[in-house]
């Protein structure tokens, strides 16, 4: 990622983003590097790209400027791996799942081997099996949003999740998808979910209160 156009180097491993920023081609954020993206600066990946981050990135956004993470073309996607995370107020929109060989991942957001916290974000309008896809990591969802969907919304694979306000709307399969993890949750509303609101199985262990699932 330190060689696309729009990065700028501020030391040996430290890079910012001052603009939009287009993936174009597979690209990888190094596992040594650090990478500051401004606030209100948009990343889209496009032709049929991924973005791997093993490395660490901010976002230096507040609650009335998201950043947008996306795909013009509906084609792109990005995988979080092999390190710690913390996201607030971002939006993914229109993508899609992973185009690599000898990767098999159906999330267009999907967090691999992570401790994880995403804070006040929204996943829409996702053209694969999972709108995000949480796999063998700890993470902590707070007042997250899934909309339009065209599979699962939220799929859960190992690890351990917490989560304190999971809302999803227009979803063509399940919410929650929950296989192998261990997951405790406050506040869980879904509506127009087509297959199941909360599917729970592969050895799971769940506890949610509040639970308000319509049609």
């Amino acid at each position: 990622l330190k060689n696309n156009l729009s990065v700028k180097k501020i030391s040996e491993q430290e890079y910012s983003i001052n603009e939009d920023l287009y993936i174009y081609d597979n690209t990888l954020l190094n596992k040594t590097d650090k990478f500051y993206i401004n606030n209100g600066k948009k990343i889209n990946i496009l032709n049929n790209a991924t973005l791997l981050i093993e490395g660490e990135i901010y976002f230096n956004n507040n609650i009335s400027t998201e950043n947008l993470i996306f795909s013009e073309d509906g084609t792109g996607a990005i995988i979080f791996q092999n390190n710690k995370f913390k996201l607030n107020n971002i939006v993914f929109d229109n993508l899609s799942s992973p185009k690599l060989d000898n990767v098999i991942l159906y999330g267009g957001v999907n967090f691999i081997n992570t401790d994880l916290i995403i804070n006040d974000s929204k996943i829409i309008n996702s053209r694969n099996e999972d709108g995000m896809n949480i796999i063998n990591s700890n993470s902590q969802l707070n007042n997250i949003i899934f909309e339009n969907i065209f599979s699962d919304a939220l799929d859960i694979d190992f690890g351990n999740s917490k989560f304190e306000n999971l809302k999803c709307y227009k979803i063509n399969n399940d919410c929650l998808d929950i296989s192998g993890a261990k997951v405790i949750g406050n506040k869980f509303y879904t509506i127009d979910a087509n297959d199941k609101g909360i599917s729970v199985g592969e050895n799971s262990t769940v506890s949610i209160n509040e639970i308000n699932i319509i049609k």
